[in-house]
Parts: structure tokens; C-alpha cells; sequence
């Protein structure tokens, strides 16, 4: 018998910010996003504070004052090495690994094996090659883990095994049903409107009640309730997909404005798989009016490529078919993004026999990979893409990924 064990890096970015910054330790910290200065990540102090996740900085900004809050803008190069130097850490005990986002993973842990000094000694080893401490949850399914791990954020030694019968049923009695991994906002409303307030009232209800009210998603929660595993373990230390996205401070309805801020999300993000040696065999654009909208638009096209790509301009090309359909005020767009998905290893892609590749120069965007590392972010760029919306307000040093920036100690 193998249980689930979930590894959970605590305040992710905000932790990323403070490794290289001892004076931010026990100190209010907020990773800030966009112009609008979103808060995306907080310290403990920080939520003590009562500073909420999606704040807009600028209503909190007498509270900054008041309580010595540090701002950092975000820095994703940062925080995605430290995410890949985990990962490698953790594959040094040599468990099944299932990664399911930049800082959670589960591991497989055979029962025999399953013991506190294990657990501690990955907290432990975690902590002394990246700087990261860590949750950890322990039990038969990936959502009881889920369930342990919260728990385990309210214990001093930060882990928590849950595999008791007796105990399990206790905590499914008053844990927050809004609290299972699943169940977001909207799900939360309908559950309420049938009292259901608990993990257990969700398990006590009629499966086809359920079914009909949140689909197989909700039955197959209620099953790993229960202890049995509806969602499968496969091993995996890499990323599926890879999504650049944006929400815009007022609407933009002309369509060569969007033509240059996809043709950016494009650059970046092939330039991220390219870092990652990956390459996506689909490609998603979507374009979305506001939220607020009673008659919001929604714009979204898929493509399959015939074969797994890196290159830039094949996705540029799909950009410019895909959005020659729409003309300016077609939607007034307020969000747009574009994902990667399905990603295979750049140097074991299988070639497509009917489709024969186009005329590409691999060495092309190694040498505009290369001149862009040196010399700073976009300084070749596509003529597609747009220099201003390229332009990220400044943030941390990027310690791990750029040898100018590597800290320098005096001894």
C-alpha cells in the first residue's frame, strides 16, 4: 500500500523574495503583480495584517506606511528556478513524484516507509539547499493530503499524518467544506443553499444528488473523501502546459493593439519553453471581455501543430490566422492570454512523416536567446511584438539565473 504525501511550500513567492534578504525575515512582505500593484503572495506577518490575496496596493497603502510593509514586485525567473531546484531536491529520495504547480508536488510513499524523521528530514533537506520551508500532509488520496496539509499549516512541526479511520472521520466533521481542494466560489454557493458546510455533509449527501449538482468532478471528490483514489498517481517532475496571460486596467477594442501584446506573450513564452527544453504541441489564444459584463465575450482558438515547437514564428503565424477573424470592437478585450499545452522534451520529439517540417534556424533563437540574456530582456525582439507592453516594472535581481546577478559577499 503506497500513501500520498503533499509537499507545500509556504508563502512561495514571498519566501523566493526573502532567501537573498535576510532583513525581510519575521517583517510584512507582499509579492505585488502589474501596475495596479495586485497582491499575489504574503508573508505570515503579512496576512496577520489582514492584508487579502488580490488586494490593489494602493488601498492598503497607509497600512504599508504604518506597519514597515515590504513591497516586491513579482520576479518569476526567481521564483521558477527555485520551484526546478526543489523538485531536484526532493527526487534525491527517489520517489514517485507528481508535480502540480510551482509549489506543490505529491510523492508516492510506500507504507513501509512512511515515518516523521522521513518527513523531517525533507523539510529539512528543502530548506538547507533552497532556503523554502515547507507544509507537509500525508494520506491514503490526494485530497486528504490536500486535507493534512492545512491542518499541518496550523502545527509548529508543519506536517501532519492523517491516515486513521477514527480521525479522518473527526476532522471531515468540521473541516470547511469551501476549504476542499476543488471546490471554488461558485461550487461553495450551491453547496450552501443545500447546507452543506462541512467535508462530511458533502460525503453524507446522495451521490446522485451530487452528480447532478457538480457533475463527476463532485463524485470523484467524494470518493477521495472516502478514502478511495479517483484521481490516478502518475509520475511527473515537469510541467504540462505553460500559459501568458494578462488583465488590462481599461478595455482594448482595436485589434492591432492585441495583434503586438499576443505576438509578446508569444516571444516570452517561447522563450520560456525553450529555457525549459520543451516543446508545445497545442497552442490556445483567448481573449475575454470583463467579468463585470452581463453579456461578457469570450474569443478562444486551438490549434494542433503537426508536429511539437519551440520556434517563435510558428506561433506567430497561428496569431496572425487567428485573429485576422476579428475586427476592431468585434470585443472590447479586458483579459488575454495564450497557453502551451501538451509540452514533450525538446531533444526526443517525434518528427511528423506527412507533414515535413517547415524551413527553421534552431541557431536563430539560440543567438536571440542568447544576445537577450546578455544584454538585458527584449533587446532583439520580434518587429510584431509590442516595446512598450514588453516593459516590466523593475523587480529583484535574478540571484539564480543571470551571472551579473549573482550575490556578492565581503569576508
Amino acid at each position: 500500500m503506497n500513501y500520498c504525501l503533499l509537499i507545500d511550500c509556504d508563502n512561495f513567492f514571498a519566501s523566493c523574495e526573502a532567501i537573498f534578504h535576510p532583513e525581510y525575515k519575521n517583517k510584512p512582505l507582499v509579492v505585488a503583480s502589474g501596475k495596479n500593484g495586485i497582491v499575489i503572495a504574503r508573508s505570515k506577518e503579512a496576512k496577520a495584517l489582514g492584508i487579502p490575496m488580490a488586494a490593489a496596493s494602493f488601498k492598503y497603502k497607509s497600512l504599508f506606511i504604518k506597519e514597515d510593509v515590504i513591497t516586491c514586485k513579482t520576479n518569476f525567473s526567481l521564483y521558477r528556478d527555485i520551484s526546478l531546484r526543489i523538485r531536484e531536491t526532493v527526487a534525491t529520495f527517489g520517489f514517485p513524484t507528481f508535480v502540480y504547480s510551482v509549489d506543490e508536488m505529491f510523492l508516492q510513499i510506500p507504507k513501509e516507509q512512511l515515518t516523521e524523521k522521513l518527513l523531517n528530514d525533507i523539510q529539512k533537506k528543502i530548506k538547507r539547499w533552497t532556503g523554502i520551508d515547507t507544509s507537509l500532509g500525508v494520506s491514503t488520496t490526494k485530497t486528504l493530503a490536500k486535507v493534512a496539509t492545512k491542518l499541518a499549516k496550523k502545527i509548529h512541526t508543519r506536517r501532519k499524518i492523517l491516515i486513521d479511520e477514527t480521525e479522518i472521520n473527526q476532522t471531515l466533521k468540521t473541516f470547511p467544506v469551501e476549504d476542499i481542494w476543488g471546490i471554488g466560489r461558485n461550487t461553495h454557493k450551491k453547496l450552501i443553499t443545500y447546507k452543506v458546510r462541512s467535508a462530511k455533509d458533502l460525503l453524507n449527501k446522495n451521490p446522485e444528488f451530487l452528480k447532478k449538482l457538480l457533475g463527476i468532478h463532485g463524485l470523484r471528490t467524494c470518493s477521495e473523501l472516502s478514502g478511495k483514489n479517483a484521481y490516478p498517481f502518475f509520475q511527473t517532475n515537469v510541467d504540462k502546459s505553460l500559459q501568458v496571460t494578462k488583465t488590462f486596467l481599461t478595455e482594448i477594442i482595436k485589434i492591432s493593439s492585441i495583434n503586438e501584446i499576443i505576438a509578446s506573450f508569444i516571444t516570452e513564452g517561447c522563450e520560456k519553453l525553450r529555457r525549459i527544453n520543451r516543446k508545445a504541441a497545442e497552442f490556445t489564444i483567448f481573449l475575454q471581455s470583463s467579468r463585470f459584463k452581463n453579456n461578457r465575450q469570450y474569443f478562444t482558438k486551438t490549434y494542433t501543430l503537426d508536429e511539437p515547437s519551440n520556434y517563435t514564428p510558428d506561433f506567430l503565424m497561428l496569431k496572425e490566422k487567428a485573429l485576422s477573424q476579428l475586427k476592431d470592437g468585434d470585443i472590447s478585450i479586458k483579459r488575454a492570454g495564450i497557453g502551451f499545452s501538451f509540452l514533450t522534451d525538446s531533444h526526443s520529439t517525434q518528427k511528423n512523416l506527412f507533414h515535413p517540417s517547415n524551413e527553421k534556424n534552431p541557431q536563430l533563437m539560440e543567438i536571440l536567446d542568447h544576445i537577450n540574456d546578455k544584454f538585458g530582456d527584449k533587446t532583439l525582439r520580434f518587429a510584431s511584438s509590442s516595446k512598450s507592453f514588453v516593459k516590466r516594472p523593475s523587480s529583484s535581481a535574478k540571484y539564480t539565473t543571470c551571472w551579473d546577478d549573482i550575490l556578492e559577499i565581503q569576508i
